[in-house]
């Protein structure tokens, strides 16, 4: 199971993260958009000039592939996923971002200094931040080729949404990735 939660977040997850930086998204009038039902979470609104040309992919989540903008996978993860079924997954990005409360199980936060540990040496952060979204908070990682944004609901705990860029400019994550959960 450790392995399991390890492996990811690796995948999820790009940097660590400290202090509670307001993330600004100008919100942008949008023509029309592609709604996709993630989970119980997101529902994502993908404007129509990102999706041109796109190719999704369906495993574990999806995947679209575009043409212009880079790609970006979106999943969701529970507690049950990383193995601490009764945790509360509104916290779960602030723990991987450095600002959790220290009174998490041992077991929990020995697994988190090992992907921190990882994350810090594998990737370069430019920015990160919070925003509040349609139905919580967002918390953005924006990295040189790799980006992540945690989505949170206020009303459910044991739920998140997961989505990570690769070779997406920051302005295309704000104008036309974000657009559709602010």
């Amino acid at each position: 199971m450790h392995y399991l939660l390890s492996l990811l977040l690796v995948f999820t997850s790009s940097f660590s993260y400290a202090g509670k930086n307001e993330y600004v998204i100008e919100k942008k009038a949008v023509k029309s958009f592609l709604e996709i039902k993630v989970d119980s979470v997101t529902s994502l609104g993908l404007p129509q000039d990102l999706m041109i040309h796109s190719k999704i992919v369906g495993a574990d989540g999806i995947t679209v592939i575009t043409e212009n903008f880079g790609m970006f996978s979106v999943a969701s993860m529970t507690s049950k996923d990383i193995g601490f079924p009764n945790f509360d997954m509104r916290s779960w990005p602030l723990y991987i971002l450095g600002d959790g409360p220290k009174n998490a199980p041992s077991e929990l936060l020995r697994e988190i200094k090992k992907i921190k540990k990882v994350l810090y040496e594998s990737n370069s952060l430019i920015t990160k931040g919070v925003f509040n979204s349609k139905q919580g908070l967002g918390y953005v990682l924006i990295g040189k080729e790799k980006s992540t944004i945690y989505l949170t609901d206020s009303e459910q705990k044991d739920i998140i949404t997961v989505i990570t860029t690769t070779n997406m400019k920051e302005k295309y994550i704000k104008d036309l990735l974000l657009q559709g959960v602010i």
